[in-house]
């Protein structure tokens, strides 16, 4: 090819090119609201908005994809291609169920030959629409020797000589390591608006022993519907370094696994010195995302059909952290 054919070509694709951008600039699809302020809403029920989406374009646009950033939020599309200055209809369906307090929750909008979606967003305030301000008392990991409280508060509709009678919890272990508070106050957290509620505090003391437990916090009161209340309270109190996975599970087969581990109270640092697998068929390596103080230990290999067959193995991991020098995670036969 001549240098003159090559200049002629190398024009030729650069004003191609430019034109299909600039094409792609033209095309322009405006959503009406960006935002939909849904207010202060129950968690008890869905609730419908729509958003409109214009073609303000001189070409048709055809809307690829429709994204949302959670499953609590469903979006369905009136119309997929759009011609020039038509219109239509966004319908978004969001169930609060689970959620509670101020969020926004966002929805992309694809457009065909575009990587870059267009954004719209839900926000609201969620409350509480029935008696309890929540369903359960998660405590999580916490570490071994510090003092830890949560907090409920019940409230029925309209009731006003509402009482509780009792509280106390059923859990596994001696209850000397618990404290139940209760009085009465004002909580803002419930639908429509806030109403008088009993308080009630659920405290760990430092000397709770290291471990798991899982109980229920027993709540009788004068309600007729709702005499007696059952929530389910979990915790765990850890030495420091805990691990997601308590064990692993393996199945004949190829294999990849991750397990993190990290220190409970953020920021504090650590070192895995070393880790090592029992099992001949596995090989671990370690990945530090967060320097000295969040790892990940990745196992992979190939598991025998015979492994199945009452034989277990285990992961040794060696660190630096005082009381903790070495945690171990048992490795089983799926079945």
């Amino acid at each position: 090819m001549s240098h003159s054919s090559k200049v002629i070509s190398i024009c030729i694709f650069i004003f191609w090119g430019s034109s299909f951008f600039c094409q792609l600039l033209a095309q322009k699809i405006s959503i009406y609201p960006p935002i939909q302020e849904l207010g202060t809403i129950p968690d008890s029920q869905p609730v419908y908005t729509f958003f409109q989406l214009v073609n303000e374009s001189k070409s048709p646009i055809e809307i690829s994809k429709i994204d949302t950033t959670c499953g609590c939020t469903s979006a369905q599309l009136g119309k997929k291609v759009l011609l020039p200055q038509e219109f239509t209809q966004l319908a978004v369906t969001f169930n609060p169920a689970g959620k509670w307090g101020f969020a926004r929750w966002e929805i992309q909008v694809y457009q065909k030959g575009s990587s870059n979606p267009i954004e719209l967003a839900l926000t609201a305030e969620v409350l509480r629409d029935h008696i309890l301000s929540h369903q359960n008392i998660s405590f999580g990991k916490f570490l071994h020797g510090k003092f830890v409280e949560k907090e409920i508060w019940i409230s029925p509709v309209s009731f006003e000589n509402f009482r509780i009678d009792q509280v106390y919890l059923n859990i596994n272990g001696s209850k000397e390591f618990f404290r139940i508070v209760q009085e009465k106050t004002i909580y803002d957290g419930f639908f429509p608006r806030p109403r008088p509620a009993y308080n009630i505090r659920v405290s760990v003391l430092k000397t709770l022993p290291l471990g798991k437990r899982n109980g229920i916090l027993v709540i009788k009161t004068n309600h007729p519907k709702h005499k007696k209340l059952e929530i389910p309270v979990t915790m765990e109190a850890v030495a420091g370094i805990v691990s997601s996975r308590e064990k692993v599970l393996l199945s004949p087969g190829d294999i990849k696994e991750s397990i993190v581990i990290y220190h409970v109270v953020e920021g504090r640092s650590f070192k895995i010195t070393k880790v090592h697998c029992s099992l001949p068929f596995l090989k671990t390596s370690i990945e530090e995302i967060v320097p000295k103080q969040y790892y990940e230990i990745h196992l992979q290999g190939k598991v025998p059909q015979d492994f199945i067959h009452n034989k277990t193995g285990k992961i040794t991991i060696k660190t630096s952290f005082p009381g903790q020098a070495e945690i171990k995670i048992p490795l089983l036969p799926s079945s």
